[in-house]
């Protein structure tokens, strides 16, 4: 594993700095406008809440794998299926508004995003098969509130020779703020001739394209029935020297997965869910200067940069380990460190003067869920086996029953988890079950969001589920633990 800093400035960070950073930390209490609560992807929410029974639940359409509900200002609910609808739902799942984008701007594949105004950001894709210029393509659009379609902006094409594809990607968008003013970050997917890339992507509120930040390159793999044609035209491309010799050697010996490079294995739970693409957190800078934007690539590769609207991304620490698969969105704990997860169920942290600290080996399972920030500053982890276990405060585990890729949601009073079998509901304080809602084999894929009166949402099939609220919701239950954010 190997790590570069940027500046030693970021290496030493006195403790009095990372004490004001934590206990002056913005608490979550008003809205849900992000896909895992706010833009530390935390999954926590300081409300009280009450046990998921007996929902009711309103149509939707096809979403895609490990799309998530947000919530606005308002109370509003949007989420977008693979058709290019956007829905929008009163807080009680009455219907509000839909609006459907053009057939040449694809579908809905990741998560929307909120605004501070309530604007509504998303991103739409049409795969080369598909799309009148044969390429890849992405599109972020922004919605108003009530239902206007302000704007869709094209995604800039790949650096990556030819240089004609589009992007694709199935991340959520995160938001970067600054005084008053935003940025959308957003993960995608380049394809070039015999290799691909990860980039992050950032756009101003008015559509236009900030910066782009290349976080990772990868060789496609040479194996099975793939033959040398791919990989002699990348040799070619970049011109490498004695191709005969130097490029037949490189594939031999590398054993066909040439620089380490290789995607999470097939027979995994919930193959057909895939491993979607993760988002990025924006951490605080705990020198009090603008947030940075923590990212990995799902495979090896994960990152931290500063960001700016003037210059935007610059690298302060990339880190690189071939012996792991960084298959979750990172996530800040208390202390301002972050953890990833990985495919071999394995916790990854970096610290909060950026230093790679002692790995959580938890057998937590196959991960591709972002670990959710309990109430008393621990995680709650869930494994796409389906097994559910609280970290850190004491060690809690149990099995589901049935497989998940969905985050938990965690109130003040409630842990809320969905897997294929059914939606559980668990005391905070216990950790106890103290309620189950069945469905058959269609859960699992969409993680619960939390409404700002305590209602819970989860979409499931072709439907949004609306467990009631509180008649009337506090973060009481939070009172004993007022550093978690």
């Amino acid at each position: 594993m190997k790590q570069t800093i940027a500046s030693l400035r970021n290496r030493i960070i006195a403790p009095v700095v990372a004490a004001a950073l934590l206990t002056n930390a913005p608490v979550a209490t008003a809205q849900w406008r992000y896909p895992h609560s706010n833009a530390t992807n935390s999954g926590f929410f300081r409300v009280d809440t009450l046990p998921a029974y007996s929902p009711h639940s309103v149509p939707l359409g096809f979403t895609a794998p490990g799309v998530n509900p947000v919530i606005g200002p308002d109370g509003t609910v949007y989420a977008g299926t693979m058709d290019g609808v956007i829905h929008a739902y009163h807080p009680d799942g009455s219907a509000y508004w839909t609006r459907k984008i053009n057939s040449e701007h694809g579908g809905f594949y990741g998560s929307p995003i909120v605004g501070a105004d309530g604007s509504i950001y998303i991103v739409s894709t049409i795969y080369q098969d598909a799309s009148p210029n044969r390429v890849n393509e992405s599109f972020l659009h922004k919605f108003t509130p009530g239902g206007g379609w302000a704007f869709y902006k094209p995604f800039p094409k790949s650096a990556l020779y030819p240089f004609t594809d589009g992007g694709e990607t199935n991340a959520p968008p995160n938001i970067w703020e600054w005084r008053g003013t935003e940025a959308i970050v957003i993960p995608v997917k380049y394809q070039g001739l015999g290799r691909e890339d990860v980039s992050l992507v950032a756009f101003s509120t008015n559509g236009s394209l900030i910066a782009r930040q290349q976080v990772s390159v990868e060789v496609y793999d040479i194996n099975g029935g793939a033959d040398l044609v791919t990989w002699a035209g990348y040799c070619i491309a970049l011109n490498v020297w004695n191709f005969e010799l130097g490029c037949y050697l490189a594939w031999e010996l590398s054993g066909h997965d040439l620089f380490g490079f290789k995607s999470p294995p097939a027979s995994v739970p919930l193959a057909g869910a895939g491993f979607p693409m993760v988002g990025v957190a924006i951490l605080q800078d705990p020198f009090g200067g603008p947030p940075r934007i923590a990212t990995t690539d799902r495979k090896h590769d994960k990152a931290v940069y500063a960001f700016s609207l003037q210059d935007g991304f610059s690298q302060i620490v990339h880190t690189r380990d071939i012996t792991l698969n960084y298959t979750t969105p990172p996530v800040q704990l208390p202390d301002g460190s972050t953890v990833v997860g990985t495919d071999k169920g394995v916790l990854t942290k970096t610290l909060l003067n950026l230093l790679e600290g002692p790995s959580i080996p938890g057998g937590f399972g196959t991960l591709t869920a972002a670990p959710t920030r309990h109430r008393d500053g621990s995680i709650v982890v869930v494994s796409r086996e389906g097994s559910v276990t609280k970290y850190g405060n004491g060690f809690w585990r149990t099995a589901l029953g049935g497989q998940s890729i969905a985050s938990a949601a965690a109130s003040c009073t409630h842990v809320f988890v969905t897997a294929r079998n059914g939606f559980y509901t668990y005391d905070a304080g216990t950790m106890q079950q103290v309620a189950e809602y069945s469905w058959i084999n269609h859960g699992g894929l969409s993680s619960p969001v939390i409404g700002p009166q305590g209602q819970i949402y989860a979409i499931v099939d072709q439907y949004l589920f609306v467990f009631k609220g509180p008649p009337t919701t506090t973060s009481n239950g939070c009172s004993t633990f007022p550093t978690t954010p």
